[in-house]
């Protein structure tokens, strides 16, 4: 008959085996966060109740009708698991909630010269468990919004204006048509040896 159970795990006190649970503690807080008040102390922002925190110690040891590897394996398969439940003692929910298992610590361990498990004192740590929740969604990134230059860009003449500006025997000399793809910097490149008598 056990006197506590968690989930699939129970503790029971017989001739036969012994495991139980020790210093049993549980925490209990609330969350606040303290306001800047300027040129004063903090006012407090009460947000609600935090989570209580429960921990506790299993003994195991062989002489006791136990054998600490398959109990260890055991504690970790429910950490693995990560499911809540009632810490039932002698049939009713502690504190009336459920807790999840989140740290399983192996101490105080005792082997024999053969390397077998003699004794061992798991430290287990659990966290209330109300409702499941879902993670929040990170903020957007904001999409960088580019920086309109100021300064204008100059525009080269087109080829035509360039070509309007010249006299009948330039034009007759560079046989420059309006229709070509002609840079302004080519035309006067031309222009220019053309009054040098390139």
């Amino acid at each position: 008959m056990y006197i506590a159970t968690f989930g699939p795990k129970g503790f029971t006190v017989s001739l036969e085996k012994i495991v139980s649970f020790d210093e049993l503690e549980i925490t209990s807080s609330i969350n606040t966060e303290a306001l800047e008040n300027e040129g004063k102390k903090p006012s407090t922002y009460v947000k609600g109740d935090d989570l209580d925190a429960l921990n506790f110690k299993v003994t195991i040891d062989k002489n006791f009708g136990t054998t600490p590897e398959i109990q260890y394996n055991e504690w970790m398969n429910v950490l693995r698991k990560k499911q809540p439940y009632p810490l039932l003692i002698k049939g009713k929910p502690f504190n009336n909630t459920k807790y999840l298992l989140k740290k399983v610590q192996p101490i105080n361990s005792k082997f024999d010269n053969k390397g077998n498990w003699l004794t061992v004192t798991l430290y287990l740590e659990f966290e209330e468990y109300v409702a499941p929740g879902t993670p929040k969604k990170e903020d957007a990134v904001s999409k960088s919004t580019p920086i309109a230059s100021t300064s204008k860009v100059s525009k080269a003449p087109s080829t035509s204006t360039v070509y309007q500006a010249l006299k009948p025997k330039e034009k007759t000399v560079l046989k420059v048509d309006n229709k070509t793809s002609r840079t302004y910097s080519n035309v006067y490149l031309d222009l220019t040896r053309l009054k040098l008598g390139g």
